[in-house]
């Protein structure tokens, strides 16, 4: 990247930070509910609030838009549907938002942990035990998102559309992602129903 490029996306990190901090202080304005920011050390501080949720995973969510392309939006909300709000163990304990199994390489996962889980098939549902990645920050977890779906050839087709969240999520969902045959109704129904689309550039 040349120094231009950096300079712009340090200005982009800041002022999208500011903004993050911004939204922050209208929540805690109007809740008794205290907001926790990107940078804490410990997953146990993950606020599981919506609107606090929200704006706690916007920066990472548009940070790692600028190093891979995927829409805020969408991994805004795989990342509410796969941790439950920040709720899961595996959030909890990993900093994990997006329920990524422990194969092939990854730069940003720190390790990786076995958790129970549901895996569907044409025979129906099932719980399995399956091996996840984890992470030292939220920011990593994003960016190992953005990560997969950018570098891995059966998600290509969704990078046909960065412009258009909804059609991106069919696409991911379409190539695999998830076995839930109802996922990308539900990513999209999170999309519309908290507007997610406001944090897109």
């Amino acid at each position: 990247m040349t120094t231009w490029a950096s300079a712009m996306v340090s200005r982009k990190t800041a002022m999208r930070r500011r903004r993050t901090l911004a939204i922050a202080a209208a929540i805690v304005t109007f809740s008794t509910i205290g907001f926790v920011s990107c940078d804490t050390e410990s997953p146990a501080d993950i606020p599981t609030a919506k609107e606090e949720f929200i704006a706690y995973a916007a920066e990472a969510a548009q940070d790692s838009q600028d190093e891979y392309g995927v829409p805020p939006s969408v991994a805004m909300a795989q990342a509410i549907l796969e941790s439950d709000w920040g709720s899961s163990k595996l959030t909890r304990e990993g900093f994990a938002f997006f329920g990524i199994k422990c194969n092939g390489q990854s730069p940003h996962a720190s390790g990786c942990t076995e958790l129970p889980t549901t895996e569907c098939d044409d025979a129906g549902c099932q719980k399995v035990l399956a091996s996840f990645r984890t992470y030292d920050s939220p920011e990593d977890s994003f960016a190992d998102y953005g990560y997969l779906l950018s570098s891995t050839s059966r998600y290509k087709a969704a990078f046909d559309h960065t412009g258009d969240p909804k059609l991106f999520a069919v696409a991911v969902a379409n190539a695999g992602y998830a076995t839930d045959p109802e996922y990308s109704s539900k990513v999209i129904g999170l999309m519309d129903e908290y507007n997610l689309y406001q944090y897109d550039e």
